[in-house]
């Protein structure tokens, strides 16, 4: 009787050899792994994934926007309190006041002058933080620097804001105690009749025949000319006596009917004080 032999045969050495069985299926128990699928395999490992690459882009527009609202600055100013002076007690050791001319009086008491600050270099998050807090107002830059204007112009404009606002507080003493008053040629400007005829400090006697003592009746006296009218003006310089002079008035700038002379008058105390602290008030002009 034949007998079926198996499909695996051994060698010499023991070793087992495929039969025709395997050869069929297109089994080998010892191919090789494929190179080429196991380095798609890694290279898939190493490729960011659309979820990672999210995540960076998160993480850089946060640190972006962190870093603008922390350094970028933004064109607006923060306004808050700012120190107090006792103007009848001293700063810096002198005097806030002092007055010559008339009769002081020492007082125990205080009478504090308050300032405003103002921060121009404010970011982002800084201007929400101060608005937050209700202790600051944030205002856009603007309406406290003018386009250009650099900060040796913003300083000198402050002084002379402050040296006004001090004149006329002592303009506001001096006639509640009785005191005369002063009107001066403040400012003049350039190529107008005034600037022919007056200088800065010039004290006003008369306008156009009407004797004035304060700087509204200066106004008041140029009201009804016209431009081309002749106006008189009587004034005194210094130690001089007084000067009377003609002036041929101009058209007004702002296009108001009435002539202009080019002067802005300020009302000035015959009795002067100094004032040594500083201030950030503004006050309005007009010149006629």
């Amino acid at each position: 009787m034949p007998v079926n032999e198996p499909d695996d045969t051994r060698s010499a050495s023991g070793v087992t050899e495929s039969g025709p069985a395997d050869k069929r299926d297109g089994f080998s128990p010892y191919s090789p792994p494929d190179e080429a699928s196991e380095k798609e395999s890694k290279r898939s490992l190493r490729r960011p994934t659309r979820r990672t690459w999210t995540i960076i882009f998160s993480i850089a527009l946060v640190v972006t926007f962190v870093l603008v609202g922390s350094y970028v600055r933004v064109p607006y100013v923060a306004l808050g309190p700012g120190p107090t002076y006792d103007t009848l007690g001293e700063n810096e050791g002198r005097d806030v006041v002092t007055i010559d001319g008339a009769r002081s009086y020492d007082d125990d008491g205080q009478l504090r002058m308050t300032t405003v600050s103002l921060n121009d270099e404010v970011t982002l998050f800084g201007a929400l933080g101060l608005w937050i807090s209700g202790r600051y107002s944030v205002a856009p830059r603007e309406e406290y620097f003018q386009p250009g204007q650099t900060d040796e112009q913003v300083r000198q404009e402050n002084v002379e804001q402050f040296q006004q606002s001090q004149s006329q507080a002592e303009v506001a003493a001096l006639r509640a105690l009785g005191h005369p008053v002063r009107v001066v040629a403040d400012q003049i400007v350039d190529d107008t009749p005034a600037a022919e005829l007056l200088e800065p400090g010039d004290e006003l006697n008369e306008v156009n025949g009407r004797s004035v003592s304060e700087q509204s009746e200066v106004m008041a006296a140029l009201e009804n000319t016209r431009p081309g009218q002749d106006v008189e003006i009587t004034y005194t310089r210094g130690d001089a006596e007084p000067r009377t002079v003609t002036a041929t008035l101009t058209q007004h700038p702002q296009g108001q009917n009435h002539g202009f002379l080019g002067v802005q008058p300020a009302d000035r105390a015959t009795c002067r004080s100094r004032s040594t602290s500083r201030s950030s008030t503004s006050a309005a002009r007009r010149r006629a």
